[in-house]
């Protein structure tokens, strides 16, 4: 009985694809984010490797974002739209 429950239960894994942002890099010229397609984002956050969020939440207006307020060092920078969550980890100098 045992092997019958366990044929009859399916179960269906998938790795889920993150949604497509296009190129996300940080310009030092200006330390600004930018991200291509910004227009897809819902909101972001700045996450230090502490875990605090160093950056509000917040929907991008525009293709940069500023981050001269930070202090250099590295960052998860996690961005969600209709599609998923993208989290990007980068150095700001």
């Amino acid at each position: 009985q045992l092997y019958q429950l366990v044929q009859d239960c399916q179960v269906a894994t998938s790795i889920s694809e993150e949604p497509d942002l296009g190129a996300i890099w940080i310009d030092p010229g200006n330390r600004s984010l930018v991200i291509e397609r910004h227009q897809l984002v819902q909101g972001m956050e700045v996450i230090d490797l502490q875990g605090r969020a160093v950056l509000p939440t917040q929907r991008p207006t525009g293709r940069t974002t500023d981050l001269s307020a930070l202090p250099s060092g590295v960052y998860l920078f996690r961005m969600w739209s209709e599609g998923g969550v993208v989290v990007r980890r980068m150095f700001l100098e």
